[in-house]
């Protein structure tokens, strides 16, 4: 036959309330109250000579506490002399396209090749300067053709619908670096982008072009198109267009 063992109740030792039996002697209201340090008996004299700031470290306990004991002694609570003063960031420059946004594709570029990585004005040495005609993308000093043409190259592009026979907005600027850059920029076909930059951008007055040499059937017979683009000086489409001419 086993013998029962009667349960011991444990109790609180300082008011009495019915505890687990693992605990260490006290419930959980009482053990919070055992914890936090009593005012001590010189606190009032100490605060008025030394102060809340100079009587904390003089006690080792936190600020909080020592409003803690003030409130317990019927004391008012303590307030700063001086308001605090509002914190100001120096030594901060902010860059051209957050201080005055550019509106033109060249800024509208520079802003969409932000997420990639730092950007921006600067001179053609790469001293910071807000109308500076270069860019500094990643420690590289860059021209705007070339930040436009990046920024192309990652995804950026025009956003505004185009009529039929409208100009859009910076063809112009877009157009002179290549036909290929406005087609990808503008969505537009590239028949499209010849026909406007031929209207808009015509050549140079005064331009005139190359008459095909006199012996340049002679010359076919003995030399490649390479070789005889380098022995006239053009180039090899020059040289093709100067044999249809003259087969003709």
């Amino acid at each position: 036959m086993v013998d029962i063992v009667p349960e011991i109740e444990n109790r609180c030792i300082d008011c009495g309330e019915t505890i687990s039996a693992q605990s260490r002697g006290r419930c959980v209201k009482c053990g919070h109250i055992s914890m936090k340090r009593t005012v001590p008996d010189d606190f009032t004299e100490v605060l008025r000579a030394l102060g809340s700031q100079r009587a904390a470290k003089h006690y080792k306990t936190s600020l909080s506490t020592l409003t803690r004991w003030r409130r317990e002694c019927g004391m008012a609570k303590h307030h700063r002399a001086k308001p605090a003063a509002p914190m100001r960031r120096t030594g901060f420059t902010e860059r051209p396209i957050t201080m005055r946004r550019d509106t033109s594709h060249i800024g509208q570029a520079a802003e969409y090749l932000q997420r990639y990585g730092s950007i921006h004005r600067c001179g053609p040495a790469g001293e910071f300067d807000p109308k500076g005609d270069h860019w500094r993308r990643n420690n590289r000093v860059i021209t705007s053709e070339q930040m436009v043409k990046a920024a192309i190259s990652l995804g950026f592009h025009y956003d505004y619908p185009i009529a039929d026979g409208e100009v859009p907005i910076g063809f112009d600027a877009i157009a002179s670096i290549g036909i290929r850059t406005a087609h990808s920029y503008f969505g537009l076909t590239r028949k499209a982008v010849m026909h406007l930059k031929r209207e808009r951008c015509p050549a140079k007055p005064g331009r005139k072009l190359r008459e095909a040499p006199s012996d340049i059937l002679a010359t076919a017979n003995k030399m490649s198109i390479r070789a005889m683009a380098a022995h006239y000086g053009a180039s090899p489409a020059t040289v093709q267009k100067w044999l249809r001419e003259r087969r003709n």
